[in-house]
């Protein structure tokens, strides 16, 4: 099945790998122009580029979290063909085959490598939202609908996911892992370098400065925030997202949720 490039944009080109080094780790090449960066004990970004139509090359950012055996992959690339190298790393590289794999939203750029899940006994974890809409746009879906609040063990990874309200999407999560000190905003967060919210067709971006505001408030000091494109950073990206949201809703209203 195909998965529809439309992508959770906070669209950001395409950086140098020096731009990726902010925290002073080297990156590993997985091939297919994706890369894993250690951003702490057990857990790295997974940076993938992919070509988007009308936006050219657009850099992504996924995380994997490894137990004692087996690894958590918080979202995708945005194809089967660069989340393939991922599966191939954790399971060859790190010997913690990913298991699990946590969604957090319905876009490509975040679960366009889903239909690799099935054959490598992966399990799948979304929320209902976001398992809606994969089914209406012909998608793989998800197999485990998660609750607006959830704290789960993962190959023994506790994680907790919450639904922060409609942000850059109506299903949009957040993960957190409290061992990690590590919040995964997928792109419900903006990246520092990030002038404008991105992709605007499905925004609310009255609700979403509220959530960011709301994140802020329930994670008040991670060590590390990892948005859906772009550089990690502190809790300032949260900051940073509510005000990018108040600016454009001061402008435009609710004009993203008019366009859906």
């Amino acid at each position: 099945m195909r998965m529809l490039l439309t992508v959770a944009l906070a669209v950001l080109p395409f950086a140098s790998l020096a731009d990726a080094h902010a925290h002073g780790e080297a990156e590993i090449d997985l091939g297919q122009r994706v890369w894993a960066r250690p951003i702490s004990r057990d857990a790295w970004i997974i940076r993938s580029v992919s070509p988007i139509a009308g936006f050219g090359d657009v850099e992504s950012n996924a995380v994997l979290v490894a137990g004692a055996a087996e690894s958590v992959l918080i979202d995708t690339p945005a194809t089967e063909a660069q989340t393939a190298p991922v599966l191939a790393w954790a399971a060859e590289t790190l010997r913690r085959p990913v298991r699990h794999l946590v969604v957090t939203h319905w876009h490509a750029d975040r679960m366009g490598g889903i239909g690799l899940a099935r054959p490598n006994r992966i399990r799948t974890y979304a929320l209902g939202k976001t398992r809606a809409l994969a089914q209406r746009h012909g998608l793989v879906v998800p197999e485990r609908e998660l609750r607006p609040e959830e704290r789960l063990a993962l190959a023994g990874v506790k994680l907790e996911t919450w639904y922060p309200g409609h942000g850059h999407t109506a299903d949009n999560l957040v993960v957190w892992l409290p061992a990690n000190g590590l919040l995964v905003g997928g792109c419900f967060v903006k990246a520092a370098e990030a002038r404008t919210l991105g992709n605007l067709e499905e925004i609310d971006p009255v609700q979403w400065a509220k959530g960011a505001a709301a994140a802020a408030r329930r994670y008040p000091q991670p060590r590390t925030v990892v948005p859906g494109h772009g550089a990690a950073g502190g809790p300032e990206l949260l900051r940073h997202t509510a005000e990018l949201a108040q600016a454009y809703a001061a402008e435009h209203g609710r004009e993203g949720e008019r366009r859906r």
